[in-house]
């Protein structure tokens, strides 16, 4: 299901990944991330992470939000955090099922 651009938020920025979150067409939790050379293996690697709506009050519990509370401003807050442990890390970590999906170039 595709993402409209205008409606995914930069939550994280560092020298060379840039990760952004919002809602997809179907209404889950979209997160996007695009590294331009800081993987060991590749010159780019992008990645996307879906996330169903029936999740989306366990993605809260584990960011420490209240019932309610935007999720991309939760992860936003948290962002560095999520990053340099790694979103799906996290995500196992938290037992909330998600979506993958990668490709380099």
């Amino acid at each position: 299901m595709a993402v409209r651009s205008e409606a995914m938020r930069e939550i994280y920025r560092g020298e060379t990944l840039v990760v952004r979150a919002g809602y997809d067409d179907a209404g889950r939790l979209a997160i996007d991330g695009e590294d331009r050379g800081g993987h060991p293996m590749f010159e780019e690697y992008e990645y996307y992470i879906r996330i169903e709506q029936e999740y989306f009050a366990a993605v809260r519990a584990a960011l420490n939000g209240a019932a309610g509370t935007d999720l991309v401003g939760l992860l936003e807050d948290r962002a560095s955090e999520l990053v340099r442990r790694g979103e799906t890390a996290w995500l196992k970590a938290h037992g909330i099922p998600y979506d993958f999906h990668t490709w380099t170039h």
